[in-house]
C-alpha cells in the first residue's frame, strides 16, 4: 500500500488486513523487510531526488503497524555507489543509458541519508533507530540481525551472494546484448570493472557529501539513534570505485 497514488477505500482496507493480522501473530518480534518501503528506485531516477516520497509512504506503514513499531532499521550507502547500482538496474529494465544532464542532476541533488532520517525521527519521535553501512554489512546478517533483535541467531549465516553491488561492465554489455540492444551494449567495455557511469569530479562530489555528512551524524547523534560502525571485519573498498581509506579510518 505505499504508492502515492493508491489511496482512499483501498489504502484503509489494505492497513485494516494487516493489523488483522498482526493481531493473530503468536510471536515475540516480527521483523519486516521490504527494499521499497521508503519508496522505489524508479521514482529516485526518474526524479533525480533520494526517496522523496518517505513520509508519505511510512505515514502509511505507521498507521497499519501502530503500536508494533518497537525499533527501526535504516541502511546507508556511499553515494556513488548507490546510483550506480540503481541506474544499473534500471538499464536492464528497458531503460534508456543516462545522459550527462541525469548523471548532473542525480550526481548535484541536496537530499541526504541524514534528512530521510530526520522525516523518521518526526514520524518516529520516541521509537529507537539503528544506522548501519551497507558496505559493511551487505553480506552478514549474522552480524547484523542480532544487534536489532537482541539476541543471537547461532543458524544464520554469512551470505556469500553479494547483493546489489551493481553490475560489471561486461555482465552489463553480455545481457543488454541478449536483450538485442546492441548499440547500447556496445557502451560498456569487456572488462570485470564495476560500472561507474558517473564521472570523477561527480564522484568526488559525492563522496565529499558523504564525508561531510557522516561526520555530522556521528559528532551529534540522536540519543535515540545507534550507529553500527562496523561488523567487526574490515570491508575493503574495491578500488574501480574510489579509495575511501579516509572514510574507513574516520569511521572505524
Amino acid at each position: 500500500f505505499a504508492p502515492a497514488e493508491f489511496d482512499g477505500p483501498e489504502m484503509q482496507a489494505s492497513i485494516d488486513r494487516v493489523q488483522k493480522e498482526l493481531g493473530h501473530l503468536t510471536c515475540s518480534q516480527l521483523l519486516v523487510s521490504e527494499e521499497n518501503m521508503i519508496g522505489s528506485p524508479h521514482d529516485n531516477i526518474d526524479r533525480a531526488v533520494l526517496y522523496p516520497d518517505l513520509q508519505q509512504r511510512m505515514n502509511r506503514f505507521k498507521s497499519a503497524f501502530s503500536g508494533h513499531i518497537s525499533q527501526i532499521g535504516f541502511s546507508i550507502r556511499y553515494y556513488e555507489t548507490y546510483w550506480a547500482s540503481l541506474l544499473s538496474f534500471a538499464v536492464l529494465r528497458d531503460q534508456p543509458l543516462p545522459d550527462a544532464r541525469q548523471l548532473d542532476a542525480i550526481a548535484l541533488q541536496t537530499r541526504r541519508w541524514s534528512d530521510l532520517l530526520g522525516e523518521l525521527r518526526d514520524l518516529f519521535p520516541a521509537t529507537p533507530i539503528h544506522v548501519w553501512r551497507f558496505e559493511d554489512f551487505a553480506r552478514k546478517p549474522n552480524r547484523l540481525l542480532p544487534r536489532l533483535l537482541g539476541f543471537d541467531l547461532p543458524g544464520l549465516n554469512q551470505v556469500n551472494e553479494q547483493k546489489n553491488y551493481g553490475r560489471t561492465t561486461d555482465s552489463l554489455r553480455r545481457l543488454l546484448g541478449e536483450q538485442g540492444r546492441g548499440e547500447d551494449a556496445r557502451q560498456f567495455p569487456k572488462t570485470q570493472q564495476r560500472w561507474m557511469p558517473f564521472d570523477q569530479d561527480q564522484q568526488a562530489q559525492m563522496k565529499k557529501a558523504y564525508a561531510e555528512e557522516f561526520d555530522a551524524l556521528t559528532r551529534d547523534p540522536d540519543p535515540l539513534t545507534t550507529y553500527h560502525k562496523s561488523a567487526a571485519i574490515k570491508v575493503l573498498r574495491r578500488s574501480d570505485t574510489g579509495d575511501r581509506d579516509d572514510l574507513k579510518r574516520q569511521m572505524g
